[in-house]
């Protein structure tokens, strides 16, 4: 028995050494088959994801010298829950940032990204599958409220055309709007006045 653990063990290694060296950071994007178009796995869930508009970014934008990863850390997440960090990445045209939690069998899981928009203000932001935009406010600052089957957005204005994303997505949380807006109120004060 001994050898063939040892056996499984090797293989394992191999075929994840050869999966992930599949996963380079030389080519963005995930592999499709050919003809098909691309999804994200939040489309493919039904969980809302930060809006897919191409940001093409601006210049004189009070959010272009903000880096998403900075703007959250695993400790102010502890009360949520346990996460792990993630590294910088482009969604949608934003530059972004994610936290998550391992989802195994039978447990509860969640994901917290940040998606920050140069050029899109709260006043751009879309509804989720017919839902409905909420305005409001979180202190001074302009938000709109995004929901969603199995998430929620909370849109952060920083000026009139530009916005932070704050997004949780997962089935942890009965208000999923709630928490991820007291999420928000964690990231608000990070943010400059636009």
């Amino acid at each position: 028995m001994r050898h063939k653990i040892s056996r499984f063990s090797a293989v394992a290694v191999v075929l994840s050494v050869v999966l992930l060296s599949a996963c380079s950071g030389e080519e963005p994007g995930e592999a499709q088959p050919a003809g098909t178009e691309p999804s994200t796995a939040a489309e493919s869930s039904g969980a809302p994801s930060v809006s897919d508009s191409v940001d093409s970014g601006d210049g004189d934008a009070p959010t272009v010298g903000l880096d998403p990863c900075s703007l959250l850390s695993p400790e102010e997440l502890s009360e949520f829950g346990q996460v792990d960090s993630a590294g910088p990445e482009s969604t949608g045209g934003a530059r972004a940032c994610s936290w998550q939690t391992g989802v195994e069998a039978g447990n509860d899981g969640f994901a917290v990204g940040i998606a920050i928009r140069d050029s899109q203000g709260v006043k751009d932001a879309e509804p989720i599958e017919g839902n409905p935009v909420r305005a409001g406010s979180i202190g001074d600052r302009e938000v709109a409220q995004m929901p969603g089957p199995g998430g929620c957005i909370v849109a952060l204005g920083v000026g009139e055309t530009s916005r932070v994303d704050v997004t949780l997505n997962g089935f942890k949380f009965d208000d999923m709007c709630g928490t991820v807006s007291e999420i928000a109120e964690i990231v608000e004060p990070k943010l400059p006045k636009g």
